[in-house]
Order: C-alpha cells, then structure tokens, then sequence
C-alpha cells in the first residue's frame, strides 16, 4: 500500500540523492540550504508541501564565549536565564557587519536577535506570509526557516550524545 502512496524505496533513495545534491550545488557563502520535511525524505506526496531549512552561514552561536573567532563573522552567544525551558535568548557578541544591530532588539544596553526581524528581513514577492517559524510562499508550496549555526552541542543536549539508540528511540511509534 506505501508504494502507492509514496513510490518505491528506490524512487524515495533517488529523490532523497537528488535532494542531497541539489543542496550541496545550492551552498553559497551567505546560507546552506538543507531539504527537510516529508519531501527531504523523499516521500513525494501529492498536496504535500516543500520545506527547507537555510542556515545562514555568517553567523554563529557559542555557548562559551571562549572560542576562536573569525572576525568577519557575527557572533551570538546563548542566555537561557530568562527564557522559557526549551527556548534561549541570543545575545549579539561579536559583528563588523552594522547590518547586524537592526536584526536585533536593544534590551539593557545589550543586543538581542529577533526572529521575527530575520523573517521580515527575508519576505519578498514571491515568499510574503510569516507561517510560524517560516516564511512562505503565496500558495502554500514553500516554507523556508532560517536558522543559525551553532558548532558544538549546547549543555542541554549534551546526554543525546552517549544516548543508547533503543533510549532515543523510546517513545517512537511507526
């Protein structure tokens, strides 16, 4: 029955490569895009709309603060303090690019980035409705979400590592 509602597991295989390598051509110095939802799976699924993920290849996250820097990068680090479980604050450290401070709310002296500025930033034409954390196209075939790059797994995640793959498991039903 899953044939017919998603293809072979050799046309899922072909349309996940393509996929793959369409995001590889695609990478540019300002973002990386990366094919994820049901499509990025390679379930080509009538109604079903695309997703991709960008990560803006400029800037970073660091949770510690003491890393090497690349000075023509920008630099967020991330304040758990006061956000909600789940959810953290990320505070502009570093950015030659002015550009940067207007991506940002100014909260005590100190500068902020403000999801809903990247996603303003980001509408045009033909992508002008906020759907969330994305932004979409006008007839619901695309949604794109901006995200930002951290190198290392952040403290909360750090059990996921060493994680049993039946414990990572748990809980998933197919």
């Amino acid at each position: 029955m899953c044939n017919n509602i998603v293809g072979t597991e050799d046309n899922v295989k072909s349309l996940r490569m393509i996929n793959t390598v369409r995001d590889n051509l695609s990478r540019n110095e300002i973002e990386t895009p990366i094919t994820s939802g049901s499509f990025g799976e390679g379930l080509d699924m009538r109604g079903s709309d695309v997703d991709l993920v960008k990560v803006i290849s400029f800037i970073e996250v660091c949770e510690n603060i003491n890393v090497p820097f690349n000075p023509d990068k920008t630099y967020f680090t991330m304040e758990t303090g006061e956000a909600q479980p789940g959810y953290t604050l990320l505070r502009l450290i570093h950015s030659k690019n002015l550009k940067m401070f207007e991506l940002c709310n100014e909260i005590g002296g100190e500068y902020y980035f403000s999801n809903l500025k990247i996603k303003q930033l980001f509408l045009h034409k033909f992508s002008s409705i906020i759907h969330g954390p994305c932004v979409s196209d006008n007839d619901g075939f695309m949604d794109n979400a901006y995200t930002i790059h951290n190198r290392s797994w952040i403290t909360q995640a750090e059990e996921w590592k060493t994680r049993s793959k039946k414990d990572r498991m748990a809980g998933i039903r197919c």
